[in-house]
């Protein structure tokens, strides 16, 4: 059986799977895919090619604002890969660096821009009857009212051998102790800000991924999907 509509928020630290596990689950359960993460990844990228003053909130937010982005999908094996285009511009090969990374969590961290991206994603929410959305605070602010709500959380080292795992596969040189740190100080910055910070929404269920393959995290999703007919 097949729900018509179904909302499903997955929630979760840096590197803790949520986006893979999100992308998995995408094209098992026919649902349209939003990587939340690369919005803000996106409009980092924006602000420093417009050489914008990241310290500079309302500068980000008229830059941000009057940019108009848009989430496509595409099918690739066993996962839908979603695609950020801001003005009609491809940018997803250029929003995957650890200075991006580094970049994102400062506009993240920037209350009016956040504002802005949360009521864009609703809106964008409200055009996919199936959806799935990765990121953090999406099960509290974005889908509230979600049929299904997960977080995911691994230890800082598995995060790290992870997030290495990916650099090498992208042919970035690889620092795992620096990595530990830079996920470590992401956390604190994301669990401490004033507005909207990265703890579980309410109702959610969390799943510890650190000796769990990703199949068996998209095993425990799709037991609550078909929970859902019982």
């Amino acid at each position: 059986m097949k729900k018509k509509l179904l909302h499903i928020a997955i929630d979760g630290q840096s590197a803790s799977g949520k986006d893979t596990v999100g992308a998995i689950l995408a094209k098992q359960l026919g649902c349209f895919f939003i990587e939340s993460g690369a919005m803000y990844r996106a409009a980092a990228w924006l602000v420093r090619e417009q050489q914008g003053d990241f310290s500079d909130s309302d500068q980000v937010y008229r830059i941000v604002s009057k940019a108009n982005f848009e989430i496509r999908n595409t099918e690739k094996d066993d996962r839908i890969i979603p695609q950020v285009r801001v003005n009609g511009t491809d940018i997803e090969p250029f929003i995957r660096s650890k200075d991006i990374d580094r970049l994102s969590s400062l506009v993240a961290s920037q209350p009016k821009v956040r504002k802005y991206l949360i009521r864009l994603k609703k809106q964008i929410a409200r055009t996919h009857s199936r959806l799935i959305m990765t990121g953090r605070g999406i099960g509290r602010t974005v889908l509230p009212r979600a049929d299904i709500k997960v977080y995911l959380t691994a230890s800082l080292s598995e995060r790290a051998r992870r997030r290495a795992a990916q650099y090498q596969r992208m042919g970035k040189p690889v620092d795992i102790d620096a990595i530990a740190a830079e996920l470590a100080e992401r956390d604190a910055m994301n669990k401490n800000r004033s507005f909207d910070p990265d703890v579980p929404a309410e109702g959610s269920v969390s799943i510890d991924t650190t000796n769990l393959a990703l199949v068996q995290v998209c095993q425990e999703i799709n037991k609550q999907y078909q929970e859902m007919f019982e």
